[in-house]
């Protein structure tokens, strides 16, 4: 049995995209087949300009105008054909109306002209055009670019501070190490997800094994015990770092208490963990562009604010709110930077197509209001962010352990100064003496 698929690809990530890239699908055998597969060497002037004018300039409110037009751009074409061909090539050459075309050349140009650069870019030369929020994003190979060949779970010299930020799905618990330095320099040591796949690329949705399989239909119950395995299996590990003898462990976990049905257990295993505050829940909040940031309000008593996170506690359990977006942006620009600038991220040796995927699931708008401007992060339809989450929690647990830099400095907690009933006796009696009472 064979399947064959003719298809066009009309955004970036999107199923035919994804199906042409083998790395992903190597089942599937694709092939980008564009209508121009080398544009003119007059394609400016000649082309871009002086045809163009003359297809284009008609009266719309006058019947057979644009035919006119047409004709005078075709009998312009049709006088400088070869120098307006010289060093085009196009893919198949009998792709033209001959009743209104001289060449698949002419009618290359004559949709372009007519669709647009965007629908031409998709429609026939299967590329569409990154938007401006794509550019600004991370793509799939850039993150591959990130490698170094430091093998997973060793931790690169220079770095010291490790963290985890653990994500709850009702399936699965996909989770993070990475590992922090100077100048929130860092480096994905590890990731995975519990239970583990055994292979390299899978979406939540096709997971085989499962939370339910491996410890029954009850939802809390099963994702309790899944904590359990993935705190044991991080927290109690020991890690070597390349080219000295230092022993390195895991000081900080996050653990995402979002979902509302499973806030409940994720607190109670935060709370009676052995591993006591190395354990803590965490909620992300997408904090848009007229939203009140994590840092405005000042803190309670006891509470930390720091770079765009703070603490909080509800029922004698702490826990750590942080701004999405923010956060977002951030690790975005330290995935642009090159690989050894001493502020990038890199990725532990190996092929990581799966975590590429994620990182790259996400493209930001920016947004401005009367308050700010920021990057609201919106998810790209169809994709898996999970191990995006785990990264970004990460560098949030960083940050709330210490580590700091340029655009992520910690903010020192407010002091409150205590007003005693004495001082507002004394204010008291100023206001009644300025008033004359």
């Amino acid at each position: 049995m064979a399947c064959v698929v003719n298809a066009t690809v009309i955004e970036h990530g999107d199923m035919v995209d994804q199906l042409l890239d083998a790395g992903k699908h190597p089942a599937w055998q694709g092939e980008r087949i564009p209508m121009v597969r080398k544009w003119a060497e007059r394609h400016e002037d000649m082309w871009l300009e002086q045809y163009a004018t003359l297809r284009r300039t008609f009266a719309k409110d006058i019947v057979g105008d644009q035919a006119r037009a047409h004709r005078e751009a075709n009998d312009f074409y049709l006088a400088n054909r070869a120098a307006m061909d010289a060093g085009c090539l196009v893919s198949w050459e009998s792709c033209f109306d001959p009743e209104r075309e001289n060449s698949a050349i002419q009618h290359a140009y004559n949709a372009y002209l007519d669709d647009g650069p965007a629908v031409f870019a998709s429609e026939f030369q299967q590329e569409p055009i990154r938007n401006e929020a794509d550019a600004s994003g991370i793509s799939a190979e850039e993150v591959r670019g990130r490698v170094i060949h430091v093998p997973r779970w060793l931790v690169p010299r220079g770095l010291d501070t490790l963290t985890c930020f653990v994500d709850v799905q009702k399936e699965l618990l996909y989770w993070a190490v990475v590992a922090w330095g100077h100048q929130f320099r860092g480096h994905v040591v590890s990731y995975g997800t519990y239970p583990d796949q055994g292979r390299g690329y899978f979406s939540l949705r096709d997971a085989k094994k499962t939370l339910s399989r491996a410890h029954g239909n009850n939802v809390e119950a099963a994702i309790h015990a899944g904590l359990e395995a993935v705190a044991a299996e991080i927290l109690d590990r020991e890690f070597a770092r390349e080219n000295d003898e230092a022993v390195l462990r895991v000081g900080q976990m996050f653990i995402d208490a979002n979902w509302a049905q499973t806030q409940g257990v994720i607190r109670d295993f935060a709370r009676r963990s052995s591993y006591g505050p190395r354990v803590l829940p965490t909620h992300g909040r997408f904090v848009g562009a007229s939203g009140q940031t994590i840092s405005d309000k000042a803190p309670d008593r006891g509470e930390r604010i720091g770079a765009n996170w703070r603490t909080s506690t509800i029922g004698k359990q702490r826990h750590v709110l942080y701004d999405t977006n923010a956060w977002k942006t951030f690790l975005m620009a330290r995935l642009k930077l090159p690989v050894g600038d001493p502020q990038a991220l890199t990725i532990h040796d190996g092929n990581h197509d799966m975590l590429a995927d994620h990182l790259a699931s996400e493209v930001p708008v920016r947004v401005e209001s009367k308050m700010r401007a920021c990057d609201e992060w919106k998810l790209i339809p169809g994709r898996d962010n999970h191990l995006l989450d785990c990264v970004v929690g990460a560098a949030v647990a960083a940050s709330f352990s210490g580590i700091s830099a340029v655009g992520a400095e910690a903010k020192p907690a407010a002091t409150r100064k205590v007003i005693t009933r004495e001082d507002l006796a004394a204010r008291r009696a100023a206001l009644l003496a300025k008033m004359g009472r």
